[in-house]
């Protein structure tokens, strides 16, 4: 992955200044986080939708969920409410500009401050701007992030007192639609308008598996056993940063043995170049993980929907089976210890 670059200061200046004028209108007075209106990015076309939070008084955002996936990842997290986990919320595609308390920063948030002569007190009155990337750790944004940041900033500050005025101009009759914000370039620079579109889901994701050649050859001479394995697959919420590139989260891919508890198997994968290639090769690494151990288990429990299905194409030609469960009874406590080693 090539080193980040992030935004200057004097590319951040607009958010700064932004986000001043967003504070004295306190948008949140008067407008839910449900009340999406969409940007589209003048650069790249793509959609974002915004979302304005702050409505109980706690938290001061502007988040903009990029595209389809972000915005049906923002609907799903609202359906899930409280049953909402991090790693639903760290794969949802978005940029964040939020006001916080000072010991929030990071040094970056607060060198940033500095090189622009800046200066801000008490509770909530602290800007940081973020980019969330499926895979990876909330982050510093990049030029382009903030540019886009700034357009959708700008925005809020056009729509926001509009639905003041008029509290149903969001509520639309399709289903599907949304106000969407739209620039024209003229000579002059941008001139935004109001366009009404229907919002298309997301792209089924395509997930290529690479077996390395003898592999399956390998396996299927296995000594089989009776002997069922519990196998799950989840994001560690341990940072990785080697300080050149954007940080990630590592993820698990656990087995234990379910007569005796034991942990057979634990392989760490990195998110990065991407997500879905990760995700194409969970199979392919628990199928080396039994190679390793050198036995094949009658039947391997899951609760991960994804590690269900990037095992079952294995399951018939191998001859073992996969059964999908709620619960790992076995498993739970091996990944509850792993955690605590690593100080979570």
């Amino acid at each position: 992955m090539a080193e980040v670059v992030l935004a200057s200061p004097e590319e951040c200046r607009p958010l700064f200044d932004l986000m001043a004028k967003v504070h004295a209108i306190a948008p949140w007075s008067w407008m839910d986080e449900t009340q999406l209106f969409g940007v589209q990015d003048p650069e790249t076309s793509e959609v974002g939708f915004v979302s304005v939070m702050g409505m109980a008084g706690e938290h001061y955002a502007i988040g903009v969920y990029q595209g389809a996936r972000g915005l049906y990842g923002f609907l799903h997290l609202q359906d899930i409410g409280p049953f909402l986990e991090p790693e639903d919320l760290l794969n949802t595609p978005q940029l964040q500009a939020s006001f916080e308390d000072r010991e929030m920063l990071e040094k970056h948030d607060r060198d940033l401050i500095k090189a622009l002569g800046l200066k801000y007190r008490g509770k909530n009155a602290w800007p940081q701007f973020r980019s969330y990337r499926p895979g990876y750790a909330p982050w510093f944004v990049e030029p382009p992030e903030a540019r886009f940041l700034a357009h959708a900033l700008g925005q809020v500050l056009e729509v926001a007192p509009r639905v003041q005025q008029n509290p149903d101009m969001l509520e639309l009759d399709g289903d599907s639609d949304y106000l969407v914000r739209v620039a024209d370039k003229t000579d002059t620079g941008l001139r935004w308008r109001d366009e009404i579109m229907a919002n298309e889901p997301p792209l089924p994701i395509s997930l290529e598996m690479a077996v390395e050649p003898g592999l399956l050859e390998a396996v299927s001479q296995l000594p089989r056993v009776s002997n069922r394995v519990e196998a799950d697959f989840f994001m560690l919420p341990t940072m990785v940063d080697n300080r050149t590139e954007r940080p990630y989260f590592p993820y698990a891919l656990l087995l234990v043995e379910t007569t005796s508890g034991a942990v057979i198997g634990m392989e760490l994968l990195s998110p990065s170049p991407s997500l879905e290639e990760m995700w194409a090769q969970v199979g392919v690494v628990t199928l080396r993980q039994l190679r390793k151990v050198g036995i094949l288990p009658a039947e391997i429990r899951v609760r991960d929907e994804l590690l269900y299905g990037m095992l079952m194409p294995f399951s018939q030609s191998l001859g073992f089976k996969v059964k999908q469960v709620r619960r790992l009874p076995k498993l739970d406590p091996a990944r509850a210890s792993l955690e605590g080693y690593l100080g979570m």
